[in-house]
């Protein structure tokens, strides 16, 4: 079984000390970090907010996938 989640992520601007911050302590060794070690350290310093949108996610990187969601937001029956 697999689980997603997609998302809009607004940050507060602590956000970037938290970035400069890991980027210090950065060891090539421990292998990469991501965004992800940002938002957990500022779960630890504050609160997250979620807002659950009842609205269709339309997401689109090739031709075909752009045209279905300009004909979704267009009101067209098909493409």
């Amino acid at each position: 079984m697999f689980f997603a989640h997609s998302g809009i992520y607004a940050f507060p601007p602590a956000l970037w000390e938290t970035l400069n911050q890991i980027a210090a302590e950065y060891d090539p060794a421990e292998g990469e970090w991501t965004l992800t070690h940002a938002q957990q350290r500022l779960l630890e310093q504050m609160p997250a907010y979620l807002y659950e949108s009842e609205y269709r996610w339309l997401d689109f990187g090739a031709a075909h996938e752009y045209r279905h969601a300009f004909c979704h937001l267009a009101g067209c029956s098909h493409v």
